[in-house]
C-alpha cells in the first residue's frame, strides 16, 4: 500500500495550491504531480490532460483533477452537495481490449454462492495483461449471455478490475457449463433468486 499526498487539512502559510505540493514533496512525501495553464486557454488544458494520460505514473489513474490553484479563489467558488466547486474531475475514456473466452471455471466464494469465472485468451490492456475476470454472479452470467468460445469485449473498473462490457460474437459451438455439483464440496447445488440475480 502507497500512499500519495495532495492536500493539507488546517492552517498553513500557503496560498497555492502548487505552493502545498511543493512543500509536501519537500518534506518527503510522494505527491500528485501537477501542470499550471491559464484556465482560459481551453486548448492548453486539452493539450496538458493529453500529456497526463501519457505519462507514466507510479500509480494507474483514471482522469485529471482541474482546480483553481488559488486557493482563496477555490474556497470563494463555494461547495456544492457532494464536491467543491473549485475543481472538476476529468474522466479519461476507458480502454477496452477483444478477445476469445476460452472457458467459465465455477468457484465458491466466502458465502457459499458459486461464481463464475470467465478464462480468456491473455490479453494486454492498460499495461497488463489479463486472462481471468469474475462474472460477478450465475444471474448475471446469464444477462450477458456469455459462454466459452465467445468474443467479449472487455475493460479495467477503476483501471484494475477486469470487467465484461459486450459479447460481440456468439458461435454455434459455444459452451455453457453450468455446474450440477459444487466445485469445492461436491454437494448438489440448488438456484436461488435474490436481489442480486438467479445463482447456483
Amino acid at each position: 500500500v502507497s500512499f500519495v499526498a495532495y492536500k493539507l487539512i488546517g492552517n498553513h502559510p500557503f496560498y497555492k495550491q502548487s505552493q502545498v505540493l511543493d512543500f509536501l514533496t519537500e518534506s518527503g512525501f510522494q505527491t500528485v504531480n501537477y501542470w499550471i495553464c491559464n484556465a482560459d486557454d481551453v486548448n492548453e488544458i486539452k493539450r496538458i490532460l493529453e500529456v497526463i494520460k501519457n505519462t507514466n505514473f507510479d500509480y494507474n489513474i483514471d482522469g485529471a483533477v482541474i482546480m483553481f490553484n488559488d486557493l482563496k479563489e477555490f474556497e470563494d467558488a463555494g461547495h456544492g452537495p457532494k464536491c467543491p466547486k473549485g475543481s472538476v474531475a476529468y474522466k479519461y475514456e476507458t480502454e477496452t481490449a477483444t478477445a476469445k473466452a476460452l472457458s467459465i471455471d465455477w468457484q465458491a466464494n466466502r458465502t457459499g454462492r458459486i461464481i463464475p469465472i470467465l478464462n480468456i485468451e491473455p490479453t494486454e490492456i492498460g499495461g497488463t495483461t489479463v486472462s481471468r475476470m469474475t462474472l460477478h454472479n450465475f444471474g448475471w452470467m446469464q444477462f450477458k449471455n456469455v459462454a466459452a468460445g465467445d468474443t467479449v469485449v472487455f475493460t479495467k473498473a477503476n483501471e484494475i478490475i477486469p470487467y465484461l462490457v459486450e459479447v460481440i460474437n456468439r458461435p454455434e459451438d459455444r459452451i455453457i457449463n453450468i455446474p450440477e455439483n459444487c466445485p469445492e464440496c461436491g454437494i448438489r447445488l440448488v438456484l436461488s433468486n435474490d436481489a442480486s440475480g438467479n445463482e447456483p
